[in-house]
């Protein structure tokens, strides 16, 4: 009769610990505007009771917060209330967060070394014609078959060994905060050949370890050229460029290049260029003030 006893007794105890073991999910929430808000509703999304667990991540403001759920029950209409109670985040989840963190620091200081340096020369200029290629940062502008293969490069070629040991560090983080998708986005800085500066909206996912991708989106506004102008062609366009312009010290072969390719890129944007010398001595481009024509003088 005891051992019977005792046999229930620990059937009990082994069905109460399944029955009450603590759920803990992770949701992503880039630049929320309420972190608590957000672990409310996947509390209720989940139907997670009291004891419950919610990570939410910003992989935007490199930040995670950790909620435990409170759950009770509306007295007027029986429906559930779901009270996230800040509390700490588990030692596995920092230190999966924070080696990701400290890859994305690693892969962005990788990008300024030499080796990941874009030799604009390398680069095909359909606009210029078959079999051409580019001379300087400015024959990208206006020009959207040679950003497309730019792009395709930064996405499958060479930078992507860069990105490799990143993505490892995004799948673990995923896994350990149960996230089936993780996405992070961040601006890369290439260094190019003719001293300009392209800059990327790097994009990277995974979805539940099985699958893995890179997406790539060309920064104009935030690139520049050797003389540190910006090159944003939509900028251009309407005309904001006023006062002082676009600057070039059109000096030696790669400075007369430079400027031959921002007058190209206006022809392409379908501006009427009025230079009174394109190819020496130092050049201020200024947009009309009807938006249709760049007035480039020597000063």
């Amino acid at each position: 009769m005891k051992n019977r006893i005792y046999a229930v007794t620990i059937a009990i105890c082994l069905w109460s610990s399944n029955v009450f073991s603590q759920i803990e999910i992770g949701v992503q929430c880039d630049d929320c505007s309420s972190t608590t808000n957000s672990a409310r509703l996947q509390a209720a999304n989940h139907d997670l009771i009291t004891g419950d667990k919610v990570n939410v991540i910003d992989m935007k403001n490199g930040t995670v917060n950790s909620f435990s759920i409170n759950r009770t029950i509306n007295a007027r209409n029986g429906a559930y209330i779901y009270l996230p109670v800040s509390t700490n985040t588990s030692a596995d989840i920092l230190l999966a967060f924070n080696e990701t963190m400290v890859k994305f620091s690693e892969v962005n200081l990788a990008l300024k070394g030499p080796e990941a340096d874009i030799d604009i020369t390398t680069l095909r200029n359909p606009c210029a014609g078959i079999g051409q290629f580019a001379d300087s940062v400015w024959d990208l502008v206006a020009c959207v078959p040679a950003v497309s293969k730019l792009t395709d490069r930064v996405e499958t070629g060479e930078f992507t060994t860069l990105g490799s040991s990143l993505l490892g560090k995004l799948m673990n983080l995923g896994g350990v905060v149960n996230i089936p998708i993780i996405t992070a986005t961040r601006a890369f800085e290439f260094d190019t050949s003719d001293d300009g500066k392209l800059v990327f909206m790097l994009t990277y996912t995974v979805i539940s370890n099985d699958a893995v991708s890179i997406n790539a989106e060309f920064d104009y506004g935030a690139s520049r050229d050797a003389e540190g102008n910006p090159l944003d062609a939509s900028g251009l366009q309407v005309g904001t460029i006023t006062g002082g312009g676009v600057y070039f010290t059109a000096q030696g072969s790669a400075g007369a290049k430079a400027l031959q390719a921002f007058l190209d890129a206006a022809v392409r944007l379908g501006l009427v260029a009025d230079v009174s010398n394109p190819i020496s001595g130092q050049m201020s481009c200024v947009m009309s003030s009807d938006g249709q024509k760049l007035v480039c003088t020597l000063f």
